[in-house]
């Protein structure tokens, strides 16, 4: 049986397949210098449908579960990643009907979110959630799941928004379950 890409407890696999929400999306990907690359495709998504009026992003979006996206756009997302914010790539999508499921396979790593400089809102938003904790797997945020992520030195990445979070307590909090269970 195919594993469902939101449940995982661990990281997926690197060339295993998994079960994983899609969209079916119109992307306007800019070039410099050249015609926009307009893409009609199934792309995989990351958490639930939000807006970010917060930080200035007030259109209802998903986000790309970038370990599930096709090489191409891929590629491409590289390639104009030195100029354009993630968030602004993902603000240009447009999605017609419900996600469904695809068996998709795993092709890389979830990408790291950009850095502080790159994002002028990270700051903010990390002040804001700075007293909040993490809770049964979720981004307090906007409530992308982050079970199945990696966790190094103790935190585990939103990559929604680039939140980290200590995943110390929530590990006390699951042991606590068990014993008392």
């Amino acid at each position: 049986m195919t594993p469902l890409a939101g449940e995982l407890s661990s990281p997926p696999v690197i060339g295993q397949f998994y079960l994983v929400p899609h969209v079916q999306m119109r992307l306007d990907i800019p070039r410099h210098k050249r015609r926009s690359l307009i893409w009609m495709a199934w792309a995989p998504i990351f958490g639930p449908l939000h807006e970010d009026t917060d930080i200035g992003v007030p259109q209802q979006h998903w986000h790309f579960d970038w370990r599930f996206m096709p090489q191409c756009i891929w590629n491409e997302w590289i390639h104009d990643r030195r100029r354009y914010a993630v968030d602004l790539i993902l603000n240009q999508v447009f999605t017609t009907g419900e996600a469904s499921l695809k068996r998709r396979k795993c092709l890389r790593e979830m990408p790291s979110y950009p850095g502080v400089n790159q994002v002028p809102f990270l700051a903010k938003l990390r002040e804001k959630y700075s007293m909040q904790q993490l809770s049964c797997w979720t981004c307090p945020h906007r409530g992308l799941p982050l079970n199945g992520l990696p966790v190094k030195d103790g935190v585990v990445k939103c990559p929604g928004h680039g939140l980290y979070w200590n995943v110390d307590a929530i590990t006390e909090q699951t042991q606590q379950t068990e014993v008392t269970a």
